[in-house]
């Protein structure tokens, strides 16, 4: 991903609590669990790259101050 998502660490972490990980209610309809389903995929792949991104960052950081 070419986006540094660390400067939108806050965004992200409000989307993930709009956004929450939930199991569908039997009286969802199908279109609400796609719906949910698609949202909570977005969010999981934002959350996953932000981590990756924060751990580059550490090793990289870690590279530069062994100089």
């Amino acid at each position: 991903m070419n986006v540094d998502l660390r400067q939108h660490k806050n965004l992200i972490q409000e989307l993930d609590r709009l956004f929450p990980l939930q199991n569908p209610r039997p009286t969802d309809s199908i279109d609400t669990i796609r719906y949910n389903s698609g949202a909570r995929s977005v969010v999981e792949k934002l959350l996953h790259e932000l981590y990756r991104q924060e751990q580059e960052g550490e090793e990289y950081f870690k590279v530069l101050n062994s100089e």
